[in-house]
């Protein structure tokens, strides 16, 4: 679309112009080959102070005023002058390290970025007339003949009837010397461009290889960050910081590009994805959010390695009477089964577990997720996205007129959708969900505290399973840890009888564990069956305390005993099990 056109459609947005003034000019336009916006001022429904106006209103940017045969030199060579040209940009001003940079049109944001990596400047933007950039364009272009204007800046209307001012660069008397100046710009573009790609490279491969699960890039006032989240932890990584530091606004701009995000976007947040491939041919894909901060945009990349990724129940590490009703619920053919837990404890991996259990050609599942993680064959995956209205509790009402066996919502997170997903379950459905609370017990109390009456969780709910994770000690550097003491042990729950059989143990660090002590993670389950006992608790309204004796009368392990364990067994540390498990 023709910038002109975009600016046009742009002030009928803000109300400046009226529905049949555009459509008047632009019938005009296209019948004349004038710009729509010269023929809006033609007809006289707009001028062009009211448009600089209305796009420093809307954009927060100040307008400039400036005469042309003013601009310093060094201003002008910040960028080639082809660039400014092409993309209807004036650098007017350069004070302090800070390049002050002209535009005409909302289209010339989006080469903010670029200008700020070819220059090597800090950016000010503003707006100004278009006559005022026309102006500009012609005395700038007065000293090469060979180089043509854009379409739109050499057929202008505005423009044509401004007399052609002499030239900035007439004056030189070698233009050898401009030509040297335009290859010496391309050339620091070139290296900056080189430096930013592998280093926004170096970033992605290196936490792919360490296992990370997440990268966070980070603008403070004087710094920048880079952080790697290896088994739950988050830490920084400070060659990488440094290296960001120097062309953080150019990094960021790459991973909007990765990401196919819009790179002029820097006051409102922004989610895209990356599909990377390693070294070895893998393809890695990676969830990338931008949040807007008071220093630069905020990255966080979510990294799905689909390669080394076990969806077997078995291999969750559940112990096998915790898996075998895990298994029982999963198999029948209706029933809601919900796992628990914070972020980041895995429960996608639980539940595209189950999935992949009962994924066959006989069955029809469908999934609503925010968002779809693990892309599995065989499964319709839908993709929540509550900013047109498809949320969970509408994309679950759609999904029982689709005929299905299992039904996965990603969340319950209100009323309604549990009412749904209850519902469903008692109408011949496997419901499977996830919900955010301390434990497997205290899950029934959150159900019936969001207004579901305990008659119709009792005929639904099947089997609750609360889960964490936990760093492993790495088995390369494992030894006894003689720093911990009996009132440390006796702090986390453990009994004297307990600590005297107890040897605890941790990692000293390693090439393994890149100087950790932890290596992998182990999960920590605790498996709630909704026993006819359990049943009669929810109807009779009793609490989580009276629920909780009941369910340990029936064998029922808390993860604090299940972590316990994991401690004698040397597995985990007393470190990470306070970390993960007190509440």
């Amino acid at each position: 679309m023709d910038n002109t056109v975009q600016l046009a459609l742009f002030l009928q947005d803000r109300g400046v112009i009226s529905d049949s003034q555009y459509s008047r000019a632009k019938s005009t336009s296209d019948e004349s080959g004038k710009d729509v916006i010269p023929c809006l001022i033609d007809f006289g429904y707009v001028d062009e102070s009211t448009i600089t106006h209305t796009l420093s209103s809307a954009y927060g940017l100040e307008i400039a005023e400036f005469d042309f045969k003013d601009v310093p030199e060094e201003a002008l060579q910040a960028l080639p002058e082809k660039f400014i040209i092409e993309n209807r940009v004036i650098p007017f001003a350069l004070k302090k390290g800070s390049l002050k940079v002209a535009i005409s049109e909302p289209n010339s944001l989006n080469q903010m970025s670029a200008i700020q990596l070819i220059s090597g400047f800090s950016i000010e933007t503003f707006f100004c007339s278009i006559s005022l950039m026309n102006r500009s364009l012609k005395a700038l272009d007065s000293s090469t003949n060979d180089t043509e204007l854009p379409s739109n800046i050499t057929n202008d209307p505005i423009s044509s009837s401004i007399e052609k001012p002499a030239g900035k660069k007439a004056a030189k008397t070698n233009q050898s010397v401009s030509n040297k100046n335009a290859e010496s710009d391309k050339n620091a573009d070139q290296a900056r461009s080189s430096i930013v790609i592998d280093t926004v490279n170096q970033i992605i491969a290196q936490a792919i290889d360490l296992g990370v699960s997440d990268i966070h890039i980070e603008p403070f006032k004087h710094s920048s960050r880079v952080r790697y989240r290896l088994d739950g932890v988050l830490k920084e990584i400070e060659e990488l910081s440094k290296k960001v530091h120097t062309y953080y606004s150019a990094v960021s701009t790459r991973l909007k590009i990765m990401s196919k995000l819009d790179i002029a976007e820097r006051r409102l947040p922004q989610d895209g994805a990356i599909t990377f491939e390693t070294s070895d041919k893998r393809e890695i894909d990676i969830r990338v959010s931008i949040l807007p901060t008071a220093f630069g945009e905020r990255i966080v990349m979510r990294l799905l390695d689909h390669s080394g990724l076990d969806l077997k129940l078995e291999a969750l590490g559940m112990g096998d009477a915790a898996e075998s009703k895990l298994k029982k619920a999963v198999d029948a053919p209706q029933g809601l089964v919900l796992v628990t837990g914070p972020t980041g404890s895995g429960k996608s991996t639980t539940l595209y577990s189950v999935l992949n259990r009962i994924n066959n050609d006989d069955i029809n599942i469908l999934t609503a997720e925010d968002p779809v993680e693990y892309v599995m064959e065989g499964v319709g995956q839908v993709q929540v996205k509550d900013s047109i209205g498809l949320t969970f509790t509408s994309a679950l009402r759609s999904f029982l007129r689709q005929d299905p066996e299992v039904i996965l919502v990603g969340e319950i997170r209100d009323k309604d959708t549990a009412d749904i997903a209850i519902k469903a379950a008692l109408t011949g459905h496997l419901v499977l969900s996830t919900l955010h609370t301390n434990d497997a017990v205290s899950t029934v109390t959150r159900l019936v505290n969001m207004g579901v009456p305990p008659y119709l969780l009792t005929a639904s709910l099947s089997l609750v399973v609360a889960q964490r994770l936990s760093r492993k000690i790495c088995p390369d550097c494992k030894a006894p840890d003689d720093n911990v003491s009996s009132e440390q042990l006796l702090g986390i729950g453990f009994s004297a009888e307990e600590i005297s059989q107890t040897i605890v143990y941790k990692g000293q660090g390693c090439a393994t564990c890149n100087n950790t002590g932890y290596k992998g993670r182990q999960g920590i389950y605790e498996v709630l069956q909704i026993s006819p006992a359990i049943k009669r608790a929810i109807l009779e309204g009793q609490d989580a305390p009276e629920m909780m004796a009941i369910a340990k009368s029936e064998g029922f392990q808390t993860m604090q005993k299940i972590g316990k364990g994991f401690v004698q067994q040397g597995i985990i540390t007393p470190a990470e099990y306070q970390r993960v498990l007190t509440m």
